[in-house]
């Protein structure tokens, strides 16, 4: 009996994991570095609870991400979270996520494991 209640959890864990990530809410505009950067809370759940985070839109269609920023209970806490952001904050943020994206460049450049046109491993 106890196997027959478990389902429509499993099918609600199932469900949670694939729900794919989305804005839940528009901020204000962030001057960091003399660009201007849109602003925008995304969440998804994880598991009993929602992750939130920050991507900014940089003038050349660039975007850069925080980190989780914040795990709130649901997805309504999560837009009352979002909503009370400060500028102050999302400065904050975009120079967290301007670094962010800085050390993960540094991290991909690698060199090849083969010489150019010979084959030969290095």
């Amino acid at each position: 009996m106890s196997r027959v209640r478990a389902l429509p959890r499993v099918a609600a864990r199932l469900h949670n994991a694939t729900r794919l990530a989305e804005v839940v809410f528009s901020a204000q505009s962030v001057v960091a570095d003399r660009c201007t950067y849109r602003a925008r809370v995304c969440g998804r759940p994880a598991g009993h609870v929602w992750e939130g985070w920050i991507e900014f839109e940089g003038p050349a269609a660039e975007v850069l991400r925080t980190e989780r920023e914040t795990t709130q209970p649901n997805r309504d806490a999560l837009i009352y979270w979002a909503s009370g952001l400060s500028a102050t904050y999302l400065e904050g943020a975009v120079a967290r996520a301007s670094n962010r994206s800085a050390i993960a460049a540094r991290e991909f450049v690698a060199a090849p494991h083969f010489d150019a046109g010979t084959g030969q491993h290095r």
